[in-house]
């Protein structure tokens, strides 16, 4: 089980991240793995927020809507 905070969240949805290729080949890994990833309802806001302020509202979304489609338990 590995907690995923705010800046691994933004690491992995946006591009132009510094840390987005690590993110994204770490992801692969843990997925791979079957690792299960943890994270809060505070930490999605505090993301979403800040995807929002960079990126745009569009981007914000879709991220919005791919951890809801990923979610398997509340």
């Amino acid at each position: 089980m590995v907690f995923v905070d705010t800046g691994g969240w933004i690491a992995l949805a946006v591009k132009r991240d510094r840390y987005h290729k690590k993110a994204a080949t770490y992801y692969r890994k843990v997925s791979k793995a079957k690792v299960r990833l943890v994270t809060s309802n505070y930490v999605l806001a505090e993301t979403y927020t800040r995807i929002r302020y960079d990126d745009g509202h569009d981007k914000a979304l879709l991220f919005n809507a791919l951890i809801q489609e990923a979610v398997t338990e509340l």
